[in-house]
């Protein structure tokens, strides 16, 4: 007579299969959408704190106004597109997994939308940065941000540099 012992992990090992990635893509779609309503949400929140105390946050108020405004675009593009990204040995790829993905022009057109206001943010946090480095370090920069001419020649030098 043979007797097999058979081994059982202690730790159970789920196989993957289609549905298991369907319902990350749901769970997904579910996600950009909550995000963009808690972003609209917290933003318009904090729009109305800046507003109210206009005199104690003083000039620093239209970085803010910039940054609320830019985060709201920001998700809303992606709650439109829903971007799911694949990164492979020498690619790296973005695809919509959105329910509208069949609408081709509609989704690059967002795509592009999209990426244009990833760069708002960076442009805007590098603004921040510098615009508190004056604050504390040199008077001269922050006049670069108040008057409107100038406000004008740093943002294209900080968009081409």
């Amino acid at each position: 007579k043979r007797i097999m012992l058979t081994c059982r992990s202690p730790i159970p090992v789920k196989a993957h299969n289609i549905s298991d990635k369907m319902s990350f893509a749901i769970g997904y779609k579910y996600f950009c959408a909550v995000s963009c309503v808690n972003s609209c949400l917290l933003n318009g929140m904090l729009i109305h704190i800046v507003h109210k105390r206009q005199e104690k946050v003083g000039f620093y108020r239209y970085f803010t106004y910039a940054f609320v405004i830019v985060d709201i675009l920001y998700s809303i593009a992606i709650a439109t597109v829903q971007p799911f990204w694949y990164a492979g040995p020498g690619m790296l790829g973005f695809f919509s997994i959105a329910p509208w993905n069949g609408y081709y022009l509609l989704i690059g057109i967002v795509y592009q939308f999209w990426f244009v206001s990833f760069i708002l943010v960076i442009l805007c946090n590098a603004s921040g940065f510098v615009y508190r480095y004056g604050l504390l370090c040199s008077p001269r920069i922050v006049s670069f941000f108040e008057v409107p001419t100038r406000l004008a020649g740093t943002l294209v030098f900080l968009l081409v540099f």
